[in-house]
């Protein structure tokens, strides 16, 4: 029965103006909408008035070829004969009236280019547009659910329209969470640019976390759609109480995807959710959630309440809403001897006649489990055309007459058959073309790794999941079923079809699983479970948990609560077989969280009191603000002291944040290669692991090896290169901050060290840090070293024509370069003994210093943001001969442009060896460290002579010294007069030696030149004059000087007269 035969004039006229309102693929979305035929229950609506239980609904209505069992009287793997036949049976009725856009305000027009929302939208209008309940919208892809999150922004936007007419003012802002930054990217242009003749600001916040989180926070400051993922906004909100103002305007949060709750990363989403509902006012805030595939969507539901309901308001659409319509094939084979690279071989043989049956001429994707099946896969299929076309027999599609031109050699052969590859490891340049050839139709088969189901989108007529098993970190494991749920969800293209295909090819054993899968049977499960104690550390550190009952209360408001119940055997791994006793699961969720909670505390990253209280110490306080998985934070705290750089190497490359990169068949040999290198410092034993591969790629990319030297058809080191440096710069830091919580500078300084190579990618102690600087590549630095430039602060100190002369440029070259050599900070340390306290050997020396740190060239042209406008920031160390710490500080380096900043510390020295460093350097730059060593300028017999706590002690100005000492043993520093006769006792000289910088005697020694820069400026003659003038002024109070005490003083102390 025709289209036409179903709708009357008026309809048709609505239509004809819908299409001229609109582009041509919203209009063929509407008419596959429009075609649908009657059904008897197509739609299920759940609010919270009206609950009911709808697990399974849309399995009921699901009909698909493979739904009923194999037919053993069939080869293996063919579907029944009547497998399309639900296409004229399973639409519903349009029935439903169109709700036009005029039902809005007119100012929201531009937002909607279109005249009436289709019936998914129009369905969802009331409760989308004109209330604040929560909803969950659960329908195919392709029906229009971005449409209902944009109206829910709507409804913000005219409530504050209505209630603030006159205000400008970013007070009320909605989060849409997305689960890749290529869909949040997709979605801030959109809304960009839908959204601009409102005056609305749409911020994109993805990506790795600052230094500081600053520039973030502004983002969220002026903007009032903020786009972003779990992991990015879970970071975000980790802040929640330094920012609660900010975060209190939040009052929508679209969840996009929302299926994402079933993999591991769900557990971020489900936690995000729950803390925002603790931490804010959940009055206030709005929940919106979007699914394609969501079989037991009341559960989201239920977990997505109103506050005074016991369920969000549901919309459940099943498959005859989708816009095109798809049939899925599941084809079992027989497995032999468990041998999955066999399996997967036999695969590649049988997929050409699946193709034969069901391309129909149309494009096709196929995803395969590894890059080494993607190329045998795709060499077969070209081997089985060529055979079939050179017999004259019918082929699934024709040759190309384009002949492209590709720079991998497999990829030129294949291409002229129609045939592509698209995977990581092809040149980005190769990817491209292949995606543009696909899309115009001169490629007809895409053969891929499973990863493009979640990237670029090239929708196709018919796509094939090639063996469900991937095969990661040396062993195969079954795909996520999120994974094959945007496989298949790539099938059809509205554009040009009226339907799609979709083949999963599987072992007999899987049959049964993908079967239930397709047909909607399996629920969403939490994924919580998996990683509870460091997202129940994380809510310590917020104080969203302060004790294990608030702990419980904050795992009843998760989804694992909710689907623990009903599924308690899904959880048995976490239960312990409870749900065998009557009311044992809830019995057994309190002995969860107290074990969780136990775990944080023997690993001190939470402190319990007797009263039950749960606080976060520094350890935990690092895991949750770096976001460190709590096994890789397990391996951190086992770090031995004073670790040397190739120990934290070590444990970096061994971190769970890294676990996705592995060892693939044909890298070993490059890998070899590289590992062979005198760039690489600490090369592996062999090359056999993961951790080894991820320790060569990184040490390479420090050391500048050209990785594209070795890159082969095999072998494409880049993407997992981006992967380790972005993971390892959190790594790093962690190491840093547990290395300050055990106080052992051994590990900061090192782990330091790591940190700001892995940040400017270069090891901090080679003539590769030029590179920070832009327009230096690797030729100008080859030539710069030869001529002993290998450094910044020597390229500083170049003349600029000597630098255009060197690398044959023209002027302003030179000058531009120098210039933005010397805009990196340049740190000074002056250290001021005040004085020191002797007790002729009884006791250990203490001296009372005071460290003045600041920069040189401070000014309008001195760098003080990062390449991604970042802070720039400086670090303090402060360490004694043993490693122990004495002092950490970290500070803006924008701040040192106002004037040195002074710290004040009491270290003890117990031996006339002893002595104190001092270091700065910048975090996110490479080279710039300074460094400075102080010993106290006391005689040999001042120190003890037994053996004493050799340990430098910090102690605060404020909290007086931990040595006894009488009034006598002081001097007052501004009494000239005794100061000039202990000079006198100790060094022998008159005034004018002891003031003369060339005739200055040992106790001076330690003040370098760095210390003397504050006091440049000062005459020697203004300051002898004024301690002449004090000593006058004084001389009554100076009657007695202890001579066992030593006074050492720099050029700013001889100013206090």
């Amino acid at each position: 029965m025709s289209y036409y035969a179903h709708t009357t004039g008026e309809e048709l006229e609505d239509e004809l103006a819908r299409y001229l309102d609109t582009s041509q693929d919203a209009y063929l979305d509407s008419i596959h909408d429009a075609m649908a035929q009657p059904r008897q229950r197509s739609h299920q609506s759940l609010d919270s008035a009206s609950v009911e239980s709808s697990a399974g609904a849309a399995a009921r209505n699901l009909s698909s070829s493979s739904s009923s069992p194999v037919n053993q009287s069939q080869p293996t793997g063919l579907a029944p004969d009547n497998a399309r036949s639900y296409y004229a049976t399973q639409h519903p009725a349009a029935s439903t009236p169109l709700t036009p856009v005029t039902a809005l305000h007119p100012v929201y027009a531009s937002v909607f280019p279109f005249t009436h929302f289709n019936r998914v939208q129009s369905q969802c209008f009331d409760v989308a547009a004109h209330s604040l309940s929560n909803l969950v919208v659960a329908a195919p892809t392709g029906c229009g659910k971005t449409g209902v999150l944009e109206l829910a922004i709507v409804q913000m936007l005219e409530q504050k329209r209505c209630e603030e007419p006159e205000s400008a003012a970013r007070n009320r802002k909605a989060i849409y969470l997305a689960p890749t930054r290529a869909l949040c990217s997709e979605k801030a242009r959109d809304w960009q640019a839908k959204f601009s003749t409102l005056k609305v600001s749409v911020k994109e916040i993805t990506g790795d976390m600052p230094f500081d989180g600053h520039g973030n926070i502004l983002d969220l400051i002026h903007a009032d759609v903020v786009v972003t993922t779990p992991e990015k906004w879970d970071s975000l909100t980790r802040r929640w109480n330094e920012n609660p103002k900010l975060f209190g305007q939040i009052r929508l949060v679209l969840i996009d995807e929302v299926h994402l709750l079933h993999v591991s990363r769900g557990s971020t989403l489900e936690v995000l959710v729950s803390r925002m509902r603790m931490l804010g006012d959940n009055h206030n805030i709005r929940y919106i959630a979007i699914s394609a595939t969501a079989p037991n969507a009341i559960d989201i539901a239920a977990w997505l309440a109103n506050s005074n309901t016991s369920i969000a308001t549901l919309k459940e659409f099943d498959e005859s809403f989708r816009p095109v319509q798809i049939a899925r094939h599941i084809y079992p084979f027989k497995r032999t001897n468990n041998n999955d690279f066999a399996f997967d071989s036999l695969l590649n043989y049988k997929l050409f006649d699946k193709l034969a049956v069901h391309m129909e001429g149309k494009p096709a994707l196929i995803f395969c489990p590894t890059r080494k099946s993607v190329a045998k896969a795709a060499e077969t299929l070209v081997d089985h055309f060529t055979t079939v076309q050179s017999r004259g027999g019918a082929t699934p599609w024709e040759v190309p007459a384009l002949k492209p031109n590709f720079k991998n050699s497999i990829l030129q052969r294949l291409a002229r058959y129609g045939v592509a590859l698209h995977h990581a490891g092809i040149d980005a340049d190769d990817r491209r073309l292949v995606e543009q050839l696909f899309l115009k139709g001169v490629i007809r088969v895409v053969v891929s790794t499973t990863t493009l189901a979640q990237g670029v989108n090239l929708p196709c007529r018919t796509i094939v999941i090639k063996g469900t098993r991937f095969f990661s970190n040396g062993d195969w494991t079954e795909l996520s079923e999120m994974d094959v749920l945007q496989m298949i969800g790539r099938a059809g293209r509205p554009q040009h079809d009226t339907s799609g295909t979709a083949i999963i090819m599987t072992d007999h054993a899987h049959y049964a699983h993908y079967r239930s899968l397709v047909n909607g049977d399996s629920p969403l499960e939490s994924s919580l479970h998996r990683n509870l104690c460091e997202h129940l550390n994380a809510e310590i550190n917020l104080s969203t948990i302060s004790t294990k009952l608030g702990a419980l209360e904050w795992l009843r408001k998760s989804f694992l609560y909710v689907r623990i119940q009903k599924n308690p055997v899904h959880y048995r791994d976490i239960l312990d077989q409870a749900s065998d006793r009557l009311g044992g699961w809830e019995k057994r969720l309190e002995e969860i969280v107290e074990n969780a909670v136990s775990e944080l505390c023997q690993y001190r990253l939470v402190e319990s009191d007797s009263s039950g209280e749960l606080r976060s110490t520094g350890l935990g306080n690092i895991m949750s603000k770096e976001i460190i998985r709590f096994a890789t934070f397990k391996q951190i705290l086992e770090i031995l002291p004073h670790a040397s750089v190739h120990s934290l190497l070590q444990t970096l490359c061994a971190a769970d944040e890294l676990k996705d990169i592995t060892m693939r068949a044909g890298e070993k040999k490059p890998l070899g290669d590289i590992r062979a290198l005198q760039d690489i410092r600490f090369p592996p034993a062999k090359m056999t692991l993961a951790v080894d591969k991820i320790s060569v790629l990184l040490q390479a990319s420090l050391a500048g090896v050209n990785l594209h030297e070795f890159r082969s058809d095999d072998f494409q080191p880049f993407h997992d290169s981006i992967t380790i440096f972005k993971q390892a710069f959190r790594v790093a830091r962690a190491i840093i901050g547990v290395g300050i919580e055990k106080k052992d500078s051994g590990i900061i300084r090192n782990a330091g060290f790591l940190f700001r190579s892995i940040a400017s990618k270069a090891w901090e102690d080679r003539s590769l840090t030029l590179r920070q600087i832009d327009q230096v590549g690797m030729k100008s630095i080859k030539i710069f070293t030869c001529k002993g430039i290998n450094s910044i602060e020597k390229l500083s100190k170049q003349d600029p024509g000597y630098v255009e002369l060197l690398l044959n440029r023209h002027p302003p070259f030179g000058n531009n370069i120098v210039a933005a050599a010397k805009s990196f900070p340049k740190f000074t340390i002056g250290v001021d003994e005040q004085y020191l306290l002797l007790h002729q050997g009884a006791k250990p020396v203490q001296a009372v210093l005071k460290l003045s740190i600041g920069v040189a060239n401070a000014g309008k042209n001195m760098r003080v943001k990062t390449r991604s406008n970042s802070s720039l920031h400086a670090s303090i160390v402060v360490w004694n001969s043993n490693d122990d710490l004495v002092e950490f500080k970290r500070i803006e380096v924008k701040a040192l442009m106002e004037g040195p900043r002074t710290i004040d510390i009491k270290p003890l020295f117990a031996s006339v060896d002893t002595k104190m460093s001092i270091q700065v350097s910048c975090d996110e730059c490479a080279g710039l460290q300074e460094v400075f060593e102080y010993r106290p300028q006391a005689e040999p017999e001042e120190f003890p002579q037994t053996a004493v706590d050799d340990t430098l002690r910090c102690v605060d100005l404020g909290a007086g010294l931990e040595i006894d000492s009488s009034d006598d043993d002081l001097i007052d520093l501004t009494d000239a007069a005794a100061m000039e006769r202990m000079m006198d006792t100790h060094v022998g000289g008159g005034k004018e030696k002891s003031f003369a910088a060339k005739d200055a005697p040992a106790p001076r020694k330690y003040g370098s030149k760095r210390s003397y820069e504050h006091s440049e400026h000062n005459n020697i003659a203004e300051i002898q004059e004024n301690h002449i003038k004090k000593s006058r002024n004084n001389a009554s109070r100076n009657n007695h000087i202890n001579n066992h005490l030593i006074m050492s003083f720099s050029d700013e102390e001889d100013q206090l007269a």
